[in-house]
Formats: C-alpha cells, sequence, structure tokens
C-alpha cells in the first residue's frame, strides 16, 4: 500500500515536472491564427492569405489547436516577426503524428514561397517523429515572414503550434522521452510480472490482466506515431485504422477483465449474456467499418465505444461493491481510467481546449488504472495464498496444541529417521501420557483439561531442541522424536523433561494442579519403521504405568527395559 501511494503521489509531479518545462525566451515574436476550408474545393495559398487578411481567421492565445472529429481541411497561419539582425534556426511543431496530410508554406518578405509536405499517408519521413509530432526544421528570416499549414485527416485533426530552439528541442525530446520510459516500463514490466504470475500459478485473473495491459501498449504506441516509425512506416492503411480497431479491442478486453476480476458469473451472472453481446457488435462494427473503408464511421465507433466500454467498467463495479472484497478500489482505478479517456478524447474532438495535460490525460488515467489493479490482483493473491498456508496448516498441525498431527509428524518421522539411519546416526522415539487426565477432565472441566494439555505441551516445546520433533499421537498421548541421540542419551533428557513436568503444576482460578506424565523410550536400531519404534514405545509406556507412573522407561528394540525415576 506504501509503495501504491508514493507511486500516487509521485507520477502525476513527475508529469508535471515535465509538462510544464521551461525553454529559454524566444529572440522573436510569433501570433497564431486558424480558419476551416468551408467549401468542397481546395484552397490555394493566396486564397488563404487574402481570407485571413479580411479577417476571417480566428486568433490563438495559446497555438493548441484542435479541429475536432470529421473536420474539413484546417488551415494556420503564423505570423512571425524577427526583430534581430540575424535568422534564427528553430524546429516547427504543426501537429500530431496521425496527420494524413499536411503541407507547410513558408512566405518570406519577398512573396517568396517555400512548399513542404508529410503525413501518414506518405510512406514515413524524418518530419514524424513519434511521440512529438510532425515537424520541420525552419530558418525565421529578419523581419517579418508568415507560415501558412494545411492540415487534412480523417481522423481528428489536432495541431499544438510550438516553436523551439537547438538548445530546446534536446530538452523537449528528453522530458518526452523519459515521461514515455517511465509509462512504457511500468506498464511492461507489470504486464511481463503478471504473465509469470500466470505461467506459475495458472490463475486467469493474471492472463486477462497482462493482454488488457498489452492492448493499452499497442494502441498507445500507434496513436503517438512509434509503430508507424518503427513497424509500419510503409503502410498507410494500418496506420489509418490501427489505433482505431485498437481502441475496440482495448475496450472489449476491459470488459472481460473486469468480468472474470469481479466474479460477475458467480454475482451476476445474467449480466454476462449483455456484455459479451455488446462487445461482439463493437468488434463487429468496427470490422465492417474497416473493410469497407467508412473511416469517419470507424472513427465515431472507436471513440463512442472506448467512452461508452469504460462506462460500463464503472457501473460493472458499482454493483458489485456488496458482492466484492476491495471492489471500491476497482471503481476507483476504472474511473480515473474513464476520466483521462474522456478527457483525451474530448480534446482530440475538439470538444475541450486543447491542453497538454488533457492530451495525455488518458495515458495518466490508464496508468494509475494499471497500478491500482496490479495492486488488487496482488492483494488477492496474497488473501489466496495466505489461505492455502492455513489450510495446509490445519491438514498439518493440531489445532488445540500447535503440534504436529499424527499424519504430519509419521511424515517428517519417516524422512528424518531415514537420514539418520543412512548417516549411521542414532535417533529415539518417546510416547508419553499425561497421567490420570481423565481424572482432570473430571474434576475440573473439559476446559481446565485442555489447558492441561496446552501447558504440558508449552512446557515440552520449550524444552526440546530445535531438531527434534513433537505431535500429539491422541488424546492426551504425545510422541517426541529425539534427533542424535541413543538409548542412554534419551532415557535421561526423557527423565529431565519428567521432572520439569512434575515440578511446574498448572495455576489456573488460584488453583494449582499438579500435572506428571509417564513417558516410553525406544532407541531405533536395525532400520526398523516408526510403526515398529512407536508399538514398542508405547509397550514400554504401558509398563511405566504398570510401575506405577511418573517415570520413564526406556529400551532398544529387543533390549532389556530400563527404568527411571
Amino acid at each position: 500500500m506504501f509503495i501504491l501511494r508514493l507511486f500516487i503521489l509521485c507520477f502525476p509531479i513527475l508529469g508535471c515536472v515535465l509538462a510544464t518545462s521551461s525553454y529559454a525566451q524566444n529572440d522573436f515574436s510569433y501570433q497564431v491564427s486558424y480558419l476551416k476550408e468551408q467549401t468542397n474545393q481546395r484552397l490555394s495559398v493566396e486564397e488563404v492569405s487574402q481570407m485571413f487578411e479580411s479577417g476571417e481567421g480566428t486568433k490563438s492565445d495559446t497555438g493548441l489547436l484542435s479541429f475536432g472529429v470529421g473536420s474539413d481541411p484546417g488551415w494556420v497561419k503564423i505570423s512571425v516577426n524577427n526583430p534581430t539582425e540575424h535568422a534564427i534556426g528553430q524546429r516547427l511543431t504543426t501537429s500530431v503524428t496521425w496527420v494524413n496530410y499536411l503541407e507547410l508554406y513558408q512566405v518570406d518578405a519577398n512573396g517568396n514561397i517555400e512548399n513542404r509536405s508529410a503525413g501518414d499517408a506518405y510512406p514515413r519521413t524524418k518530419e514524424i517523429q513519434p511521440s512529438i509530432g510532425i515537424t520541420f526544421n525552419v530558418q525565421l528570416p529578419i523581419g517579418e515572414s508568415e507560415f501558412y499549414i494545411r492540415a487534412e485527416a480523417n481522423d481528428p485533426i489536432v495541431m499544438p503550434i510550438q516553436f523551439l530552439s537547438t538548445e530546446d528541442i534536446a530538452d523537449n525530446d528528453i522530458s518526452k522521452g523519459i515521461l514515455y520510459g517511465v509509462l512504457y516500463g511500468i506498464l511492461l514490466t507489470l504486464l511481463g510480472y503478471n504473465l509469470i504470475l500466470y505461467r506459475s500459478l495458472k490463475q486467469v485473473n493474471f492472463a486477462y490482466y497482462s493482454i488488457y495491459i498489452g492492448s493499452f501498449i499497442i494502441l498507445n504506441t500507434g496513436y503517438n506515431g512509434y509503430l508507424f516509425a518503427w513497424v509500419h512506416p510503409d503502410n498507410f492503411l494500418l496506420q489509418n485504422y490501427l489505433t482505431l480497431n485498437m481502441m475496440v479491442v482495448h475496450s472489449a478486453l476491459g470488459l472481460v477483465f473486469s468480468l472474470k476480476f469481479l466474479d460477475v458469473k458467480r454475482h451476476k451472472a445474467r449480466l454476462i449474456p449483455w456484455v459479451f453481446s455488446y462487445i461482439g457488435i463493437g468488434l463487429a462494427a468496427i470490422l465492417t467499418s474497416t473493410l469497407m473503408g467508412w473511416h469517419l464511421v470507424a472513427v465515431f465507433i472507436a471513440f463512442a465505444y472506448l467512452g461508452v466500454s469504460t462506462l460500463m467498467m464503472v457501473i460493472l463495479g458499482l454493483l458489485h461493491l456488496t458482492h466484492v472484497e476491495r471492489a471500491n478500489y476497482f471503481v476507483i482505478a476504472v474511473s480515473m481510467s474513464m476520466f483521462g479517456l474522456f478527457a483525451t478524447a474530448a480534446t482530440n474532438a475538439g470538444v475541450i481546449p486543447f491542453t497538454y495535460f488533457g492530451y495525455h490525460a488518458a495515458e495518466y488515467g490508464v496508468l494509475f488504472e494499471a497500478v491500482v489493479l496490479a495492486y488488487l490482483l496482488s492483494v488477492d493473491l496474497k488473501i489466496k495464498e495466505n489461505a492455502r498456508l492455513r489450510a495446509e496448516y490445519l491438514a498439518a498441525y493440531d489445532p488445540l496444541t500447535n503440534l504436529l498431527n499424527r499424519r504430519s509428524f509419521f511424515t517428517f518421522a519417516c524422512k528424518k529417521i531415514r537420514q539418520h539411519q543412512d548417516n549411521g546416526m542414532p535417533i529415539s522415539l518417546v510416547v508419553l501420557d499425561i497421567d490420570h487426565f481423565k481424572q482432570v477432565n473430571d474434576t475440573y472441566g473439559h476446559d481446565v483439561g485442555d489447558k492441561a494439555l496446552i501447558h504440558i505441551t508449552g512446557l515440552l516445546k520449550k524444552n526440546i531442541r530445535q531438531e527434534d520433533l513433537i505431535g500429539r499421537f491422541g488424546g492426551e498421548e504425545l510422541l517426541i522424536l529425539l534427533a542424535k541421540n541413543d538409548c542412554t542419551q534419551a532415557t535421561a533428557f526423557t527423565e529431565r523433561l519428567r521432572r520439569i513436568l512434575e515440578n511446574s503444576p498448572l495455576e489456573i482460578g488460584g488453583i494449582s494442579i499438579n500435572l506428571t506424565a509417564s513417558f516410553g523410550v525406544v532407541e531405533c536400531i536395525n532400520k526398523a519403521s516408526i510403526d515398529e519404534m512407536i508399538k514398542r514405545a508405547d509397550a514400554l509406556l504401558y509398563q511405566a504405568k504398570e510401575n506405577g507412573r511418573n517415570q520413564v522407561v526406556s529400551a532398544s528394540i529387543a533390549e532389556e527395559l530400563v527404568t527411571t525415576r
């Protein structure tokens, strides 16, 4: 929990530091304005220039532009004033990486026009930089100059206009690299760790989680242009539809994970057919629109499906608050993801003003969700492991005395006897019975009898060695296996135990109850089995009782009896 809280505290701080990186003050000034093509006919630079001159453009104070989904091509005018006595080199970021067609026109004071083109509809060029956008290296001439940018895309047109100097480029790119290194590093670590847990433990929750997180990594690397740069730089069709399809696939996998994590089959099974029907409809819809080339339809399906699916995950969590432990954490995690996805979708769609936090909100939300869900899975694993250990303990130990039960004592004793026999070391077995235990029960009650048994076993555990074994054979009869002890040594050791019991009465309710025990001790020779040793020691114990109780009778197998008191 401490690590989770530390992550929740530190990651937003890291994001703030990276997002608010300060750059050197520009030696020039610029003004950004924009407009959309309102006709079906493409406008020329001259026509667009006249439209801006006539006041048809809209000024932007931030230069962070979003034209929305299904938008007509957008035009951006950047008016630059360089008051220095030399040209200034800058990197101009014009748009995000998924814009299909982007054209940059630079007009100098003499009216000369330089035209450059880029976009993911062309084979990948150096202008498309993953996680940064479509950039151009430009020279700002002395005095006034203008840039015109035309952007056309089937997806939302997002244009965060930014000038950076050569020095600031390194800081900006390093910051972005750190941010995405942290993001993908954490997600890949969680993915790999949970895959290992699945392989080791065969618990499908870990597999579903890994697949869910893996789908987001594919979605996000496509969204930020990494896949286009590294995997399919020449495949325009894949670039156009991969991210949209992964939005639907990621949503569907999130719902499948939710069904499994919340154990919906157990608590609200009637919801499962509805959820799977919804999943099937979404997958069929995005596949059909992709195969038919209905890109705008695919865009609306992907964005709507992602939002509705995340909302459904929240609703599923709310419905299971009273049924599933820690469902409240699940709701918090998925809600953070939902708010992040909504913020990013609204930013890209132009519903809310573009901000870097809004643009990256989905990544923050999903990362928060991934870490919290991984924490919940680890807690669930810990609970199951504790339950397993508890079950193993109850199967191996006597619940009253916390001694090994008969079956477990036999298992461990056989191994220890075999080990001593193979190494030629002596080993002895002690069988003891509490004297007049029935009388204690009859006189003081079974509750006091239980306390007497606990008292005796506590004394024995405190006074035997670490390498010895002690277990409850049944009733008031106990077994002790003395390692590396021959008959003489075991007899002396057992006699010391007898005296300790004799001199340690049970004090309860102002009453002192004297307790003693009778002992039978046998040394294992000639590879005798545990059953043979118990049978012989039990006979010696019976002899001790016949002799008057509170004494030790010992022998090696097939030897004469030795009695001590």
